[in-house]
């Protein structure tokens, strides 16, 4: 490392012409682009304590909600639907009314059905107490022998309890206990409670209402593929719970028990009616055929005209057939004849598949020969080695399957001919039956018709009568389709939704502190990482100093805070601890990268090494003074004389850190023509040097940007190897940018989480104005931010 000392020179020749640096804002990230979750996680990291602030927050609310969440009764009853009317009546009874029996029912629509308007109308009638009366501020049990009309108006009840009694509203005489008083429209006697009360209130409830609120607490689950259907109320009262259930189950049996006996019963009075309607036009059927045999004895002729009309018949169904079997040959001849090859094999395909043609042997042989043919001249021309369609033994093939085509044809039209023949011949048949009945006596047409009319009548009459026995025996049977299997016992409570709620608010809270946190973050405007650095300023990280132990301020502040005499002596020690953490942890992760820095610096593409360094920054706070210190030594220890300059007038720090007194100094040099050795006081480390700021004058500028200045840097220039410069903020003073001018590198120190995007971009624009060397620059990272923004630090053991 000796070969880093450069020659003893003081021009800067050597050295690359300066560069013009811009600062180019971070871009926005465009829409679609994929989200960096290592920025995220450590946006979590670095704030966590937010995250679980929000989140503890977020359970907290939701465990006083829920903790403030009344406890919610079930009380569960089970029913069966059955054929209880048809096992009762033997099976006679086939309920129709509905269009089938209670198999045909499902119990989805009876489900419906149970938490009807009618049914929870019947129980809020039936169970007035705990429906249509309720009570708040005293259990429901005190009330007894309640009563409400039906049309009984909504009102609520102060009620006060006292030792005579009770009283009801704001004033009054006591009612004793035990003695029915008027609520309202409504009646109930109040019973002396067994513990001390002070008051309660009592609410009636209109009878819709009542049967509202009824609906929405009850259910009715039916489970799949059986005819069971599970009947539950949910009260925050469990005898009310079990007392309602048991009742909707009960009046929905006897509901559906006057339903079935009402059906029965409008049943068999219309099968009366039928019957009795029948009966009549049965007894007048009767009379006139009675009647008309007496005028007319033709019975024999009768039975002839039932042959002749059954022969009739016959031939008419015959004649169809035919006519049908006509219809379809001659389709079939004339898609024989059509241009199309598809269309007219089709048509030979279906006449050989026709029962009549293929009983016929002639039609069956030239298919068969047709098949044939076409199957060889497929043979003939398929495959790569076809024939064409001009070959001699193709086109004899041809011809031979158009002559059988042809025959085929002219057989097919034979049929169609024949097939007229038969139908004019049933024609003929047909012509000859009709005049045959035609010529018998209008009579006996006459007594056929009577006698098919009155045994028409007969059937009917005997059908009315099966069916009227049968709507008797159901009227007759009081029971429903339903029954009961289970009573309620009692309610269980529910589990409350209290775990669920403080999970949702935790996974919420947890959601919310995230966005809060991403949106703290989004408006941060501070420098937190290198590659942040490196795009937007096009300039190097030359290294990233990472917290080390003796950077903690707290750790620090109390450990100085213990052997100082002093507070101002405590807060020299923690100065001296951070600044010089190179020369007391030489193996340590913060002195590694003090030498990644010096290599950066003064490795050069062209060979050069800077003589005169410039250590600033843009704001103050962001540890330059640290850095121009430890990277004074990290060059020290390389057997270099460096010589280590507080130019920071108004703020140095130089003298405390390295415990040197302030005086005679860089302003005492400048201002008072003090020897330049006079000011300079050897440091802890061998071959370093430090020249404190002195004591400030009162216009500083005047110091820095003198003509002295520069002849005092070139005068050291030949008796120092390296000089860096502890510079004032770019930002603060125009000291750095005057020093910049002239010296070989600058390096610009920020640190991370404090330094702002906008003021580094403004400080590089004013050191590129006049023309700085910009080596690049330090992300100074005291406070432990870059691995919680997601990035890490480079480090290597050494033994």
């Amino acid at each position: 490392m000796t070969q880093l000392l450069p020659p003893r020179t003081t021009g800067l020749t050597t050295l690359e012409p300066p560069k013009q640096w811009t600062y180019t804002p971070p871009p926005a990230r465009s829409e679609g682009a994929p989200v960096d979750v290592g920025r995220l996680l450590g946006m979590m990291r670095r704030r966590w304590w937010l995250v679980v602030l929000v989140t503890i927050g977020a359970g907290a609310l939701a465990w006083n909600e829920a903790r403030q969440e009344p406890v919610v009764y079930r009380a569960t009853a089970v029913i069966q639907l059955v054929d209880a009317r048809g096992e009762l009546t033997g099976g006679l009874v086939n309920d129709d009314v509905h269009g089938a029996t209670y198999y045909d029912r499902t119990a989805l629509s009876e489900a419906e059905v149970i938490t009807s308007r009618a049914v929870a109308a019947e129980v809020v009638d039936s169970e007035p107490l705990g429906t249509r009366v309720q009570t708040i501020g005293f259990a429901a049990r005190l009330l007894s022998g309640v009563m409400v009309p039906d049309s009984a108006r909504s009102i609520r009840v102060p009620v006060t309890f006292t030792e005579q009694g009770t009283i009801l509203g704001t004033a009054g005489a006591p009612v004793p206990y035990g003695t029915p008083i008027p609520i309202g429209d409504a009646r109930a006697t109040i019973a002396r409670p067994h513990l001390p009360l002070a008051a309660g209130e009592i609410l009636v409830l209109p009878r819709d209402v009542a049967a509202d609120l009824l609906r929405a607490a009850l259910d009715a689950s039916p489970r799949k593929q059986t005819n069971i259907i599970t009947v539950s109320y949910t009260s925050d009262d469990p005898v009310l719970a079990r007392r309602i259930v048991n009742r909707t189950v009960t009046a929905y049996q006897s509901a559906n028990a006057r339903l079935a006996q009402q059906q029965s019963r409008r049943r068999r009075q219309f099968v009366e009616e039928q019957l009795a309607r029948n009966d009549a036009q049965l007894a007048d059927a009767e009379r006139a055929l009675s009647t008309f045999r007496g005028r007319q004895e033709s019975y024999s002729a009768r039975d002839r005209f039932t042959v002749q009309q059954n022969g009739l018949l016959d031939v008419e169904m015959k004649r169809q057939d035919l006519v049908a079997e006509r219809q379809l040959v001659s389709a079939v001849v004339r898609k024989m004849g059509s241009d199309d090859a598809t269309t007219r094999r089709d048509a030979f395909r279906m006449l050989a598949s026709m029962q009549s043609f293929a009983l016929n042997p002639v039609v069956s042989q030239l298919n068969g020969q047709l098949v044939t043919y076409e199957t060889q001249r497929a043979e003939l021309t398929s495959g790569p080695t076809g024939r064409t369609e001009t070959n001699p033994e193709v086109l004899r093939l041809d011809t031979l399957i158009a002559q059988r085509e042809q025959e085929v044809m002219r057989a097919a039209s034979a049929q169609v001919a024949l097939l007229d023949a038969r139908i004019a011949s049933l024609d003929e048949l047909r012509a000859r039956k009709v005049g045959a009945m035609q010529s018998y006596p209008a009579a006996e047409a006459e007594e056929t018709h009577l006698a098919q009319n009155a045994q028409a009548l007969r059937d009917q009459a005997t059908l009315l009568r099966n069916e009227y026995q049968q709507a008797r025996i159901a009227e007759a049977a009081e029971v429903g389709e339903v029954e009961i299997v289970d009573l309620a016992t009692g309610a269980r409570p529910l589990p409350t939704t209290g775990p669920r709620i403080i999970a949702i608010a935790l996974i919420f809270g947890f959601i919310a502190g995230a966005l809060l946190v991403i949106l703290i973050e989004s408006l941060n405007r501070t420098v937190k990482a290198r590659g942040e650095i490196e795009s937007a300023t096009h300039l190097p990280v030359l290294a990233t100093i990472p917290r080390t132990d003796a950077m903690k301020p707290a750790k620090a502040k109390k450990v100085f805070a213990r052997i100082a005499t002093s507070p101002k002596q405590a807060d020299q020690l923690q100065r001296q601890s951070v600044a010089l953490a190179t020369a007391s942890q030489w193996r340590s992760p913060t002195a590694e990268a003090f030498r990644h820095l010096r290599t950066g610096v003064f490795h050069t593409r062209n060979g050069a090494r800077p003589r005169q360094v410039v250590i600033t920054s843009p704001g103050e706070g962001e540890g330059k003074t640290s850095v121009a210190a430890n990277l004074a030594i990290t060059l020290a220890v390389q057997r270099m004389r460096v010589l280590l300059v507080d130019c920071d007038l108004y703020k140095s720090r130089m003298a405390t850190v390295f415990d040197l007194p302030q005086g005679p100094g860089l302003c005492e040099v400048i201002l008072e023509n003090v020897d330049p050795h006079d000011a300079l006081y050897p440091t802890q480390v061998s071959g370093l040097y430090a020249m404190p700021a002195g004591t400030a004058p009162v216009t500083p500028e005047d110091t820095i940007g003198s003509a002295k200045m520069t002849v005092l840097l070139n005068e050291l220039a030949r008796e120092f190897d390296v000089i860096i410069l502890d510079c004032p903020p770019v930002l603060a003073l125009p000291d750095s940018a005057i020093l910049s001018a002239g010296a070989d590198a600058v390096v610009l120190v920020v640190r991370a989480g404090r330094s702002k995007r906008a003021e580094l971009g403004e400080a590089i624009r004013e050191l590129s104005t006049v023309g700085a060397r910009l080596a690049g620059v330090v992300l100074n990272d005291p406070d432990g931010q870059v691995p919680k923004d997601g990035g890490y630090y480079y480090a290597y053991a050494r033994g």
